[in-house]
């Protein structure tokens, strides 16, 4: 059998790495996986060999994707680095550090940064790859440029410190406050003119005084600097003003933890039924989309009211409906906002299940319903459902909110201050006014979806956050929901309340016979006529209703909604519409004559042809909503005189996918594919060493290539998977001609084998029933078998 490959590269000389190439040739394959594994742009696509990976982690796009993932102490690391004169040692950067205490995390944070391949070298030997050095800016720690090289009188000061600390114990205080200002950076300011020549003679102000001594240096025509070497000497030689040890602290008030799944309970089975309500209401009546996309003010603000809630908590649920699928637009001549198909199967769920698959939507989603409502730089504002809502460095900013509150006690809360110097702390490339708004939103959805209760993270979020499964978040929430209330309390002002969540039968029928009037521990619910009216046009009769109510309450109807029930059924159908365009007819000629002589119903073209008849011009929808508009309760009716209870068709869109996530960053690579990276690297890499030509298959292909089953194939692929060799297969295109390929196998599954082909010098699949034969060749000669 073929030995397996060595896990460094054989062309990595012993001794000290010369550059960031030869540091990476000498990691082992563990070590290679995980810098692939944290910056996984590195290796999207898998670079031909080492040399290009170097090349490809030294640029500036990748190099700023590493440095978006430090915290605080890293960078002041980073800048101690870019301060000191190679070559830099690591004792060297703890003890400009200056913290005794931070020692050990200095240390950790140099082992981070050479695992990045931000750095590079032996411990005594450090150096930075040129992108950070770069973005580190002109001034690392604060400090100015080092001019001893350039300027005599500095030269001297570098030399003797006395002589600089005699020139500025004789400095106007003036010129020591412009000094002090100076200082700790940035350590350049305006000045006109700047360039021009000034003598200890001619000094007229503190800062020409500081200009004549060289304690200033010119920078061109307008601005000065202060040289690094008098800066040090203020300083008392010290790099960094504060070392950003040890991280603040996010600790916070602490709740029952029982307290705090209740709560979360409690809101997790709100949210899914306030977004279940909504929706229903606009399979019936939708919102129209917007010509430039979204949903309009008017119906966020109408949303907000159907719920009893504000415009923020709205756009919360409508953006977490469309991300997950069960909210989109239709495909009609004008479109309008509607329920997918998928939301049929949402509501059938159990609650818990609901909620799974909406917080599940809600961790990744880069949309920040946050966003809406607020002003846009063209003085409009941000709508529902737009593109403008979204934020790549949401999902990250949700997910790291959730794991800094499962790092406390269960029941620890936070404070959005504590959070947010956190933030800044752990993340400082992210931390600022935009990120700050996306942490304060996430608190607040989190707490109104039931992720967290309290202020403190909960079981189903903690679930949630080690990325359970929907079934175990179900699971898990249900268990900490309220149990649904099977009654309701009827009062005589004609309102209901529901002292709790109701049971879906029960709630589907308040709803129909009555209108939510507030929510909160209890719902109040309030009959109308129009609520009746709704529950008589959807098929019920008031007896019905009134055996309905008195079924479910913990109360006798109360004799006014009692009389309301029974005086709404005994009009509802007393006016007829049929078709002429449309007819109306009724028995009461009062009541045809209170028609005609209504002024808002004047628009219909109504001409009386009986004392009980009445034609119009206008269709029979909308004769009937005019009709109710106007306070009248019609029915329609068919050409046989029965009445048609008609009532709106709940609508769905087509099946449609849900929007796809947007990722900011490449998605975290597998082991699987980890490790076939890195044997493609290698083998690029033993390309290489045997010149550019190895580095492609051969014209010609060995003189009998063994055709073999798929069964002999598929054994041969895993004795060469297993053994880390290379192999040269006959494979079958879709023309049907047969190509020959030298590949590394680096995965084999469903019948597809993964592997780093020498002829195109990258990774690719190849369908195992296509190989038509296969001959395993020695590593040294892979590219090129006899």
């Amino acid at each position: 059998m073929t030995p397996p490959p060595p896990t460094a590269s054989p062309d990595v000389a012993d001794g000290r790495p010369r550059s960031l190439t030869d540091e990476l040739r000498a990691r082992s394959d563990a070590d290679l996986a995980e810098l692939l594994r944290h910056r996984p742009d590195l290796a999207h696509p898998v670079p031909a060999d080492l040399a290009a990976l170097a090349t490809r982690a030294a640029t500036v796009t990748s190099v700023g994707r590493a440095l978006d993932t430090l915290d605080r102490l890293s960078w002041q690391v980073l800048e101690v680095l870019a301060v000191l004169p190679e070559p830099v040692s690591q004792e060297a950067v703890r003890a400009a550090v200056g913290v005794p205490d931070a020692d050990g995390a200095v240390s950790e944070r140099l082992g981070l940064l050479g695992e990045l391949a931000l750095l590079w070298g032996a411990a005594d030997d450090l150096h930075l790859v040129r992108a950070v050095r770069d973005a580190l800016g002109p001034y690392p720690c604060g400090l100015g440029p080092a001019l001893a090289d350039s300027h005599v009188r500095i030269r001297r000061y570098a030399a003797d410190p006395q002589l600089l600390a005699a020139e500025l114990a004789a400095a106007p205080p003036a010129a020591v406050e412009v000094l002090d200002h100076l200082r700790w950076g940035p350590p350049v300011g305006r000045l006109a003119d700047a360039d021009r020549t000034v003598t200890e003679g001619s000094a007229r102000t503190p800062v020409e005084w500081l200009l004549a001594r060289e304690l200033l240096v010119a920078q061109g025509p307008d601005s000065v600097a202060l040289p690094r070497e008098v800066a040090l000497h203020l300083r008392d030689g010290a790099l960094l003003a504060d070392v950003a040890w040890p991280p603040p602290s996010t600790a916070g008030p602490t709740r029952d933890p029982q307290l705090v799944d209740r709560t979360a309970g409690a809101h997790a089975l709100t949210a899914v039924r306030l977004l279940g309500r909504l929706l229903d209401a606009w399979a019936v009546e939708p919102p129209g989309l917007l010509r430039s996309g979204g949903l309009a003010v008017r119906d966020l603000q109408a949303a907000a009211r159907l719920l009893d809630t504000d415009p923020t908590t709205a756009a919360l649920l409508i953006e977490l409906g469309y991300v997950a699928g069960l909210l989109a637009s239709d495909d009609e001549a004008d479109p309008v906002w509607l329920p997918t198909p998928a939301y049929d199967v949402w509501s059938a769920a159990e609650p818990g299940t609901r909620w799974a698959l909406l917080v599940r939507a809600w961790s990744v989603t880069t949309r920040a319903p946050g966003l809406v409502g607020l002003k846009t730089e063209r003085d409009g504002r941000i709508n529902a459902l737009v593109p403008d809502t979204i934020r790549p460095a949401a999902p990250w900013l949700r997910r790291w909110m959730l794991g800094v509150l499962a790092a406390g006690a269960p029941g620890e809360g936070i404070t959005p201050d504590r959070l947010l110097a956190a933030l800044e702390w752990t993340r400082p490339r992210l931390a600022g006014p935009a990120q700050a708004d996306l942490v304060r939103w996430s608190l607040r959805e989190a707490e109104l979806l039931g992720v967290t209760g309290l202020g403190a993270l909960g079981t189903a979020g903690r679930a949630l956050l080690a990325d359970a499964g929907v079934a175990e978040l179900a699971a898990t929430v249900s268990a900490l929901m309220p149990a649904p209330v099977d009654h309701i309390v009827l009062q005589a002002d004609l309102t209901a309340i529901a002292p709790g969540p109701l049971e879906a039968g029960l709630a589907r029928q308040l709803d129909l016979v009555a209108d939510v009037e507030s929510t909160g521990g209890a719902t109040v619910y309030r009959f109308s006529e129009t609520s009746i009216r709704r529950a008589l046009d959807a098929g019920q009769d008031g007896a019905t209703i009134l055996e309905s109510l008195a079924r479910n309450s913990k109360t006798p109807v109360p004799q006014p909604l009692s009389y309301l029930v029974t005086d709404v059924a005994r009009r509802h159908g007393a006016v007829r519409v049929g078709i002429a365009s449309a007819y109306l007819r009724a028995e009461d000629e009062e009541l045809i004559q209170a028609v005609l002589a209504s002024r808002s119903l004047a628009g219909l073209g109504l001409v009386r042809l009986a004392p009980t008849a009445v034609a119009c011009r206008a269709p029979v929808d909308e004769v009937l909503d005019s009709l109710r508009a106007a306070g009248f309760a019609p029915v329609a009716e068919a050409p046989d005189g029965r009445m048609v209870l008609r009532r709106k068709d709940s609508r769905r869109t087509a099946p449609v996918p849900p929007p796809p996530v947007l990722r900011g960053e490449p998605p975290a690579p597998d082991d699987v594919w980890l490790a076939g990276a890195v044997r493609a690297l290698r083998a690029g890499d033993r390309a290489t060493a045997v010149g550019r030509r190895a580095r492609r298959a051969p014209a010609t292909s060995p003189q009998r290539l063994p055709r073999s089953d798929p069964a002999a194939t598929m054994a041969a692929l895993r004795t060469a998977l297993a053994a880390g060799s290379a192999v040269w297969i006959g494979y079958a295109d879709t023309a049907g001609a047969t190509i020959e390929r030298v590949i590394d196998p680096v995965r084999l599954q469903g019948g597809v084998v993964t592997a780093y082909d020498h002829r195109t010098e990258s990774l690719r699949d190849f369908a195992v029933s296509r190989i038509t034969g296969l001959l395993a060749v020695d590593h040294a000669d892979a590219a090129e078998p006899d």
